[in-house]
């Protein structure tokens, strides 16, 4: 029974060490474990930026024109656009 209650005591004392122990993820590198981080130098971020301003304005653009094509933006304008020659013409114009 004391042999037990010693190994039950080293599993329980492993995990208080493991709980309090920070363990750095495999992804880390010692970069990321600084305490103070470099700056990106302004021509870096300079070269990035068009793509950046890229991706900020193709999500927009694409639901937009998304928006369009299930709204029936261009019908809607034909409509708007020929109901006055179709009124003066006499035809039935779509309702």
């Amino acid at each position: 029974m004391g042999e037990h209650t010693v190994r039950l005591n080293v599993v329980r004392i492993a995990l208080l060490v493991s709980l309090f122990v920070p363990i750095a993820s495999a992804g880390e590198t010692p970069r990321d474990q600084r305490l103070f981080q470099e700056e990106d130098p302004l021509w870096r971020r300079g070269l990035a930026l068009p793509a950046d301003l890229l991706e900020l304005t193709a999500w927009p653009l694409k639901q937009t024109l998304f928006w369009m094509e299930r709204a029936d933006v261009p019908g809607r304008i034909e409509d708007a656009v020929l109901y006055p020659v179709r009124r003066l013409r006499g035809e039935d114009p779509a309702p």
